[in-house]
């Protein structure tokens, strides 16, 4: 999975639209894997992986945890409570400090894969 298919599914799982319209003209205009998304009400240059406050709008609408060890950064999506009682598994990703060598890309590229995970998940 490429970094854009990384961000397309982190606003799907936040429940951002894209302007698909506005979206296809970025693509074509600056190419496809360096295109930020184009997300309706919100911003024209929407991108998890490179800003930290898009990054973090994202860990608090989908109400991610991030957990710090000296190796590595944890994202957990811990499930809300459900009406019925059962449990949901919680998604999670896992980057490596050491081999990214900034705490900053690591967590924001760990957040993007939770979201991504939240947004392929089975339906509980």
């Amino acid at each position: 999975m490429d970094d854009r298919e990384l961000i397309e599914l982190a606003a799907k799982a936040a429940g951002l639209s894209v302007l698909t319209r506005k979206q296809a003209e970025r693509d074509a205009f600056i190419g496809r894997e360096n295109a930020s998304l184009w997300i309706r009400d919100k911003s024209t240059a929407w991108n998890p992986l490179t800003s930290d406050g898009d990054a973090f709008g994202l860990m608090a609408r989908l109400g991610l945890d991030v957990r710090f060890s000296p190796e590595a950064v944890e994202v957990v999506a811990h499930q809300h409570a459900r009406m019925d009682g059962k449990e949901a598994v919680a998604p999670w990703a896992w980057e490596s400090l050491l081999n990214l060598n900034d705490p900053t890309i690591a967590t924001r590229r760990a957040i993007v894969r939770a979201a991504a995970a939240l947004a392929t998940a089975p339906a509980a």
